[in-house]
């Protein structure tokens, strides 16, 4: 890849100057050692007996269950930007999408998520609800945490400590909203190329709008954040790239102790403490006056950033 080529964002914006600012920004950014191909798994391209080309059978309830999830996913609108990207369910009301998307308290204003929006014409019948917060953003992963004014019933289940595998040859599904469009999926030619400690590229199509889409493998659980473009070979874009989930969490975990209430919303289920208050209950407990951002505290009342950490 050409040292002097930036993978653009995928925001879909009509302002070009605030994203090639962006871009710049952006120019050194970190996106992991590459893991050897002799040292990660490779899934079997044929097996001996029964298939022709490599296996792509699937459960009929792949089907069903994408129909579920797909719920959790949601277009998101960036006025301060005049832009559109894609954002998916972390927590009842804890929504996950890109830094690039929402990089600071400022951000936010005016932004609003629509759920629902499936076909043409679901603009009229979706669920819009308001984006209030700003609870985390991390520029290295590209990635934010915004709180919605209303809670929604269902939302992808971050993983745990090692539970999130990567294979090369792995589906990399992608639901978003590319251009803006109407909910859409990427199911076919879709599979992780590289691995890397903090990314994973793939072949999945997307485009400007797709920022913040949830990338998932067959059994529909985030493995990864989409962020980029990839790899570029003689000139032109042959991968895509989105931020390791497991990375992200272990980034959350490390901003918020674990009696946090962030932390109980994000990876404590309600089926596991039935005696706790429930996710509803302790997201709308999160102080509103302090607004975490990687290394940087935004202060709801003021404009003036602060460097380092608020203290639970």
């Amino acid at each position: 890849m050409e040292d002097t080529v930036i993978p653009p964002l995928e925001i879909y914006t009509t302002n070009p100057d605030d994203i090639r600012r962006e871009l710049i920004d952006r120019r050194n950014r970190d996106f992991g050692t590459p893991i050897p191909a002799d040292s990660v798994t490779k899934l079997d391209d044929m097996d001996k007996m029964e298939r022709l080309t490599s296996n792509t059978l699937l459960p009929i309830s792949f089907l069903t269950k994408g129909a579920e999830v797909q719920r959790q996913v949601c277009k998101v609108f960036v006025p301060k930007k005049d832009g559109i990207a894609t954002a998916f369910l972390v927590a009842p009301d804890i929504l996950m999408t890109n830094n690039h998307v929402f990089d600071d308290h400022e951000s936010i204003g005016g932004a609003h998520a629509l759920f629902g929006y499936n076909a043409v014409g679901d603009e009229r019948t979706g669920m819009y609800i308001d984006i209030i917060e700003l609870i985390m953003t991390d520029v290295d992963l590209d990635f934010s945490l915004v709180r919605l004014k209303d809670p929604m019933p269902t939302y992808f289940q971050l993983p745990g400590a090692g539970q999130t595998k990567y294979a090369l040859n792995q589906a990399a599904n992608i639901i978003g909203h590319p251009l803006g469009r109407p909910k859409e999926i990427s199911l076919r030619n879709n599979i992780i190329s590289g691995i890397y400690t903090n990314s994973i590229t793939y072949s999945s199509d997307t485009d400007r709008g797709s920022s913040g889409s949830p990338v998932l493998d067959n059994s529909w659980r985030v493995i990864a954040l989409h962020s980029r473009a990839g790899d570029m070979k003689d000139g032109v874009w042959i991968s895509n790239r989105g931020f390791r989930i497991d990375a992200i969490v272990t980034k959350i975990k490390k901003q918020f102790p674990r009696n946090s209430a962030v932390f109980k919303a994000l990876f404590i289920p309600a089926e596991m403490a039935p005696d706790a208050p429930s996710p509803q209950e302790i997201v709308s407990k999160i102080p509103r006056d302090s607004i975490r951002s990687g290394i940087t505290v935004y202060n709801a009342t003021t404009t003036a950033l602060r460097s380092g950490l608020v203290a639970n």
